[in-house]
C-alpha cells in the first residue's frame, strides 16, 4: 500500500472518547513523565554547568544530543499524531514545552511529518508558515538569553549538541525507511523489545504507517494485520550492522572474481558447463522435478544460474533477485548480447529473506550470499526446493555434489519441509 493511501486515514479518524486527563491512555503518563525527564535532565547540566564547572559541562552535549534526538522521535511524534490530553488547552500547553525543551518548532514539524505520511510529494513540501516563524522567534530569544547567561557552555556543549541531534534525527529518518541500499516507502519495522520500550513502540514503523492515528499502545496488535512487509532485527540506528551480517568480506572477493569471469570467455563456458554439469546431477534425484517458478538470489553479475536453467527448464519463469542495481544492468546486458529471450525472465532489486514464503518451485542461491547462512539449510514450508552453492569442503543438505575443484565449489540440495518428490 503506497503512503499516500495510508497518511489520508489520520484525517478521517474520529476523536477518541474522553477518559479524563489523558485523551486516549492513562498510560501517556509515561510519555509526559519521560519529557519532564528529558527537560529537567536539560536544565540540570546546563545550570551545573555554568556554576559548577567542567564535569557538567561535558554532559550537556551529550544530554542534548540525546534528549533533543529521542524527544522528537518519540513524545513529540506521539503529541502531533494523537495530542496526549483531553484538555485543548493542555495540548497548546505541551506543544510549546516541546517546542522550547526541544528547540523544534513543533508546527513545522507537524507540517513536515504529515507531509512525509502523504509520499512527500515535491510539489507540496511545506515551508516556514506563520506560526512556525513565532516558534522559532520564541526558540531564538531563548537561545539569546541561554548565550548571554553562560556563552562558553551555549557555544561549546548546547549548540554542538544540537546540530547532533538533528544529525541523529535525520539519519533515524532515513533508516526507517531504507535498508540495504533499498528504499521502503511504507516503513521498515524491527520488533526489538528493549528498543520499542524505549521508544514507545515507535519499532512498529510500518504498522504505524499503515494506520497512523493508532494509539502507540496498540501498534504491536496490528502487526499480524500487516500484509507483506520489510522487518529488521535492528534498530534504526544500528541497522548498518545488515551490512555486517554473515561473510561480507567474502562476498566482495567472490563479486570481483565474478568481474574477473566475465572478461575472460573460456573461463565464463567452463564455469557455465561445470554448473549445468551440477545442476543436472542433483535434480536427478528428485524424480518427476520440473520447476515452473525459479526464483535465483544474487544471480546478477555474472548471470550464469539464469543460463544453466533456461537450458534445463526452457519453459520455466525466472525471477533474478539482486540489491545492486548495476548488477541488474549487467546481467541485462549480458544475456541480450548472447541472444537470450528475456520475455521469461524478471529481475528485481530487492533482499532475500529466507523466512518469507516465495511463489517459486526452486530458489537458488549464492555462495556469495550477504546474511546467516544457517537458515538457507532449514527445510522450506512453502513447497521449494533449495539449491545452494557451498564451498567444496562443506557437505550439508539431503543431497550435495561437486561443480569444480578449480574454483572450491560444490552444489546442495534442500528438499522442503513437505517432499512431494521421492
Amino acid at each position: 500500500m503506497k503512503r499516500g493511501v495510508a497518511a489520508t486515514q489520520w484525517r478521517a479518524t474520529q476523536k477518541p472518547a474522553y477518559r479524563g486527563l489523558f485523551r486516549t491512555s492513562a498510560r501517556d503518563s509515561w510519555v509526559v513523565f519521560a519529557a519532564l525527564l528529558q527537560s529537567a535532565a536539560l536544565v540540570l547540566t546546563f545550570w551545573g554547568a555554568t556554576f559548577w564547572g567542567s564535569g557538567f559541562a561535558a554532559m550537556v552535549l551529550p544530554v542534548v544530543a540525546f534528549g533533543t534526538w529521542w524527544g522528537a522521535n518519540t513524545v513529540s511524534h506521539i503529541h502531533l499524531h494523537l495530542p496526549i490530553f483531553g484538555s485543548r488547552k493542555l495540548n497548546q500547553l505541551f506543544f510549546w514545552w516541546l517546542t522550547l525543551s526541544l528547540a523544534i518548532p513543533q508546527t513545522l514539524w507537524k507540517r513536515r511529518h504529515f507531509w512525509h505520511h502523504a509520499g512527500e510529494p515535491a510539489h507540496k513540501r511545506p515551508g516556514w508558515d506563520r506560526d512556525s516563524l513565532v516558534e522559532a522567534s520564541v526558540i531564538v530569544g531563548l537561545w539569546a538569553i541561554l548565550a548571554w547567561f553562560s556563552p562558553t557552555v551555549f557555544f561549546v556543549a548546547y549548540l554542538p549538541g544540537y546540530l547532533v541531534a538533528l544529525g541523529l534525527c535525520q539519519l533515524q529518518g532515513y533508516h526507517e525507511h531504507n535498508a540495504l541500499g533499498i528504499t521502503y516507502p511504507d516503513g521498515i519495522s524491527t520488533y526489538n523489545k528493549l528498543h520499542n520500550w524505549l521508544w514507545f513502540n515507535d519499532g512498529y514503523h510500518a504498522e504505524h504507517h499503515r494506520w497512523p492515528t493508532e494509539h502507540w499502545t496498540q501498534l504491536p496488535r496490528r502487526r499480524h494485520e500487516m500484509e507483506e512487509h520489510r522487518t529488521s532485527r535492528f534498530s534504526p540506528m544500528l541497522r548498518f550492522l545488515e551490512r555486517m551480517q554473515g561473510p561480507v568480506w567474502p562476498a566482495r572477493i567472490l563479486s570481483w572474481l565474478e568481474k574477473v569471469a566475465l572478461e575472460i570467455k573460456p573461463v565464463q563456458s567452463f564455469l557455465v558447463r561445470r554448473h549445468t554439469e551440477a545442476f543436472a546431477r542433483v535434480v536427478r534425484t528428485i524424480e518427476g522435478f520440473d520447476p515452473q517458478g525459479i526464483l535465483i538470489v544474487g544471480g546478477g553479475l555474472f548471470p550464469r544460474s539464469v543460463l544453466v536453467v533456461s537450458a534445463l527448464w526452457p519453459q520455466a519463469h525466472i525471477q533474478v533477485l539482486d540489491q545492486d542495481a548495476d548488477h541488474i544492468v549487467r546481467a541485462k546486458q549480458y544475456l541480450t548480447e548472447r541472444g537470450m529471450d528475456l520475455t521469461h525472465v524478471v529481475f528485481r532489486q530487492d533482499t532475500f529473506e529466507p523466512e518469507l514464503p516465495t511463489a517459486a518451485d526452486l530458489v537458488i542461491l549464492p555462495l556469495a550470499y550477504v546474511g546467516e547462512r544457517k537458515p538457507l539449510y532449514v527445510p522450506r514450508n512453502d513447497g521449494a526446493v533449495t539449491l545452494i552453492h557451498d564451498w567444496w569442503h562443506t557437505r550439508r543438505g539431503d543431497v550435495s555434489t561437486p561443480i569444480t575443484i578449480w574454483v572450491w565449489k560444490r552444489l546442495t540440495l534442500v528438499l522442503p519441509a513437505e517432499k512431494p518428490f521421492t
